[in-house]
């Protein structure tokens, strides 16, 4: 399944937050019926919690959390860590 994920840190609340949009899956669109729900989103070895919204018109769900994401980030501090504003993967 292709994600693309993107994220900031936001200083007001300091937390991290992503988002983006799981491309149109029918396995999915199946599994959840045109409704939201919460998940885990697992990237290679990282996974988080998130929070899917109904399909958009193209069958697209929008996903969403906050603080650790499942992807790496510059603010990780692991020098393996790629400075990751814009993450796409398939899971």
């Amino acid at each position: 399944m292709l994600v693309t994920l993107r994220g900031y840190f936001e200083p007001i609340d300091g937390r991290y937050h992503w988002r983006g949009r799981i491309a149109a899956n029918n396995e999915l669109s199946a599994a959840l019926s045109g409704r939201a729900a919460a998940a885990t989103v697992t990237i290679g070895g990282r996974s988080a919690e998130c929070a899917l919204t109904e399909p958009d018109p193209w069958g697209r769900y929008r996903i969403s959390g906050e603080s650790t994401p499942p992807f790496p980030t510059s603010l990780s501090g692991r020098a393996d860590d790629a400075p990751g504003q814009s993450e796409q993967a398939r899971s």
